[in-house]
């Protein structure tokens, strides 16, 4: 059994006490999930490296959702990395995971419920297991955590316990059957906000707005996150893969193929995603689509948008910056993308917070210009997004990742909500935006429902 009482210790807003393991883990499939009432958090990045959390060792975050604590969520991010700066060699490795809410004015997620501005926390258990052990088990890196203020001997219990954790073979947890919840009104609804979108595009004001639309999934009994996370996860390779999970139950997982930013000491990335179209399992046609897609005066135009605009926000933060003047294509497991990588070498005093506010949203998920972008979506959407499209990830003392919280789900006891949105420009087709939203669902969906993607 796992340690639900160490592990539901109350955190610290303090730096941690760290201490680092090596130790003997089975596969990431057979690890007991965290039981209700423990935050769980996982991590698995696009070359296959899984990061699984558990507990709260420091944790810091902005509940508020008004609009005079914007600021205060994104400072939560400075805060992450400036205490694990602090921290001695013994705990170089370690990361704080979490993510924002989309909109400071709007923090509600698809079902009403209020989300927290911002929420980082170092676990009390984190393991690092290679791509190769994630399926085979092995020797993994490890670190155990805890509050400053608690017992001298707290270390040692904490490091017993995960040891015989990792070592535990659990049996798989039973997934419930989920449905797609009927909604007759969805298509219609969101044609017809496509067609009011393109016609307030060809008024003037605005040049893309990014429309999104929920799909509701309900089961026979509680979805359990962590194996809906290892399903999605196998069937988004290439991906950031995210999940977190609050003690109190409520989940967000993800499979976000795009890079909001990221930095490695003075070295800044980000990624320009913008122009889909779907991929087909008959190679001929597959590749006749690839070439549609980097041929496409819409969506080369969608996608020259947010370059643009990713490319200027960055400039004040940066010495030198760098990309490609065409986009290259990304393939997916359901869609071709247009992708531009950036990559740049930051001045003193560009902080994680100061690039996160600049750049978020980017108009791949909202717009351009911003700010009537995201009037248009307040008052066309149908539901909040919560931390859909959001930044989430991790944080370390020299590094950082944060991912566009796209591809992903909010999960409550037997409920689940999947968004998806698309890009819409003066010369937008409703259907095909439509139909561009439903590939961009269907991983999820499947990872949901148990069906083919």
């Amino acid at each position: 059994m796992l340690s639900p009482l160490l592990l539901a210790s109350p955190a610290s807003t303090a730096p941690p006490r760290v201490r680092r393991l090596s130790l003997e883990a089975v596969p990431a499939a057979n690890l007991t999930p965290a039981p209700l009432g423990v935050a769980q958090a996982a991590w698995q990045d696009p070359d296959g490296t899984l990061w699984i959390g558990l507990g709260r060792a420091s944790f810091w975050a902005v509940g508020s959702s008004t609009e005079a604590h914007a600021d205060a969520g994104y400072a939560v991010l400075d805060r992450c990395r400036e205490a694990l700066a602090a921290l001695p060699g013994e705990a170089q490795g370690v990361r704080a995971f979490g993510c924002l809410a989309f909109d400071p004015a709007f923090a509600v997620d698809p079902y009403g419920a209020p989300v927290r501005l911002a929420a980082f926390a170092v676990p009390r258990w984190l393991l690092r297991l290679p791509a190769g052990a994630v399926s085979r088990g092995g020797q993994v890196e490890a670190w155990v955590a805890c509050g400053p203020e608690e017992p001298a001997d707290q270390l040692d219990l904490e490091a017993a316990a995960i040891a015989a954790w990792a070592a535990r073979v659990a049996p798989p947890a039973p997934v419930p059957r989920a449905m797609l919840v009927p909604d007759d009104a969805d298509r219609l609804d969101y044609q017809e906000a496509v067609r009011r979108a393109v016609s307030a595009i060809r008024g003037g004001g605005l040049d893309k707005v990014v429309l999104a639309r929920p799909r509701f999934v309900e089961a026979a009994g509680h979805l359990p996150p962590w194996p809906l996370f290892l399903a999605l996860a196998h069937r988004a390779p290439g991906t950031a893969r995210f999940l977190l999970v609050d003690p109190d139950g409520g989940a967000f997982l993800g499979a976000s193929p795009e890079c909001l930013v990221a930095i490695d000491g003075p070295t800044v990335r980000a990624d320009v995603l913008a122009g889909t179209l779907p991929r087909d399992r008959d190679a001929a046609v597959d590749a006749a689509r690839a070439e549609q897609l980097r041929t496409s005066a819409k969506n080369l135009h969608e996608h020259a948008l947010v370059r643009k605009a990713v490319l200027e926000t960055l400039a004040p933060f940066t010495a030198t910056l760098s990309a490609a003047d065409d986009p290259r294509l990304l393939p997916l497991p359901n869609v071709w993308h247009l992708h531009t990588p950036v990559t740049g070498a930051l001045v003193e005093g560009a902080t994680l917070s100061r690039l996160v506010k600049a750049l978020h949203p980017t108009p791949a998920v909202g717009g351009t210009p911003r700010e009537g972008a995201l009037e248009m979506l307040a008052s066309m959407e149908r539901a909040g997004r919560g931390c859909y499209a959001a930044p989430v990830g991790w944080v370390g003392a020299e590094a950082a990742y944060l991912a566009v919280g796209i591809r992903s789900a909010h999960l409550r006891g037997n409920r689940a909500v999947a968004m998806a949105g698309a890009g819409i420009v003066a010369d937008s087709d409703p259907a095909s935006e439509w139909l561009e939203t439903e590939r961009k669902l269907a991983p999820m969906l499947a990872a949901l429902t148990g069906g083919a993607p």
